[in-house]
């Protein structure tokens, strides 16, 4: 069997890394990767604090100190068992495992890894899990056509599904986050309006951009209390709360909004390495958020002066006057031009073809297609 000396990262206790040494010896089904790049998950940033949060099924070692770092990297295989069958020595692939990945090389078994895609640099398939789980997020937030999204936290992720909330059909999507540069980056990426919470009342905000009703679908992926309950507080009735953020300590929420108001709340973060579980409240037939409001959230609100991204400025942002309302998306940059394939066929805005047979249908005649 190979075995492989390797330098890897220890956390022996908060604020304390140390770089060890370890053997890595390649039993018949293990697979032994040289790290490309490693990534540093938020939730590797709570460990190295000290907030371990309780043992859970994901964890393949126990949440305490001495604790082995890393789940995100890629690399080349070096090594692999006898009975390995979907990978040889050569192969790069991404690491989809908690696998003290905070090394030169590591070991992991086949279901934690993934091929990289033919020609993909390897610089991005090496933050192939992080991306995976922000992209499986986004796709799987439940943003429908219209809605107003508000996503907490502009970090990698945060910026990833703000980008999937604008492609699934948004109509305005708004990016929270207390750094100037994560907000700037955010409009150049598509995000209509940027939200400083150290400037900017969000919730006043939000009621304000959604004429009292709310943000449709709200994703926390900022990981703090403060977001938290800023999130349940600028949702719609009946809306939708997606959890990114892996919280490793215990926060106070208010629950009495999300039953009373019967908040849609689910965690899809997790195709990945981390654990996934939905939670549905009770759907309620009436009332908005806040109550006495009658104006259809898809209308533009036309008291704002909020931060908002406007296409063909010369500067990057400017400050709506309370007198001018919102129009259209308000994104920065040209229109998303359709996929090639459309184009090239000829599809790019043609009208669809009249079905006479469908309104025959709707006035109670039998279908029938001429």
């Amino acid at each position: 069997m190979d075995t492989f000396v390797t330098k890897a990262a220890r956390l022996n206790g908060p604020r304390d890394i140390e770089l060890i040494e370890r053997e890595l010896v390649c039993g018949e089904d293990d697979i032994i990767v040289k790290n490309h790049l490693m990534g540093i998950c938020g939730s590797d940033k709570n460990f190295y604090r000290g907030y371990l949060p309780p043992k859970t099924a994901e964890f393949r070692q126990d949440p305490k100190f001495p604790f082995l770092l890393g789940h995100e990297s890629g690399g080349t295989v070096v090594a692999v068992g006898s009975r390995v069958a979907d990978y040889k020595v050569g192969d790069k692939v991404m690491a989809f495992g908690w696998n003290n990945n905070f090394a030169e090389y590591f070991a992991a078994k086949s279901f934690q890894l993934q091929p990289v895609p033919y020609g993909l640099d390897m610089d991005i398939a090496s933050l192939g899990e992080p991306i995976s789980c922000a992209m499986y997020s986004g796709l799987n937030s439940g943003v429908q056509l219209g809605d107003t999204v508000v996503v907490m936290g502009g970090g990698f992720a945060g910026q990833i599904i703000a980008q999937c909330a604008r492609r699934k059909g948004a109509y305005r999507v708004i990016v929270v986050d207390v750094l100037e540069g994560k907000l700037a980056l955010a409009r150049r990426l598509g995000a209509d309006i940027t939200l400083n919470p150290g400037q900017d009342d969000v919730i006043e905000a939000v009621k304000d951009l959604t004429n009292g009703l709310g943000a449709d679908v709200v994703v926390e992926a900022a990981g703090t209390a403060e977001s938290f309950n800023t999130a349940s507080e600028i949702i719609k009735h009946n809306g939708k709360f997606v959890f990114y953020s892996w919280v490793t300590t215990p926060v106070t929420l208010n629950i009495s909004r999300w039953h009373d108001d019967g908040l849609d709340s689910s965690t899809p973060a997790s195709c990945t390495t981390h654990g996934s579980s939905v939670m549905s409240g009770a759907r309620k037939p009436c009332a908005r958020w806040p109550r006495g409001s009658s104006t259809s959230s898809r209308s533009s609100p036309t008291n704002s002066s909020w931060t908002t991204s406007r296409p063909g400025s010369t500067s990057p942002t400017r400050t709506m006057p309370p007198s001018r309302s919102y129009s259209g998306r308000n994104r920065a940059g040209p229109p998303i031009p359709p996929p090639p394939e459309v184009e090239s066929r000829g599809l790019a805005g043609r009208p669809r073809r009249p079905r006479p047979w469908a309104h025959a249908a709707v006035q109670g005649r039998p279908r029938k297609k001429p």
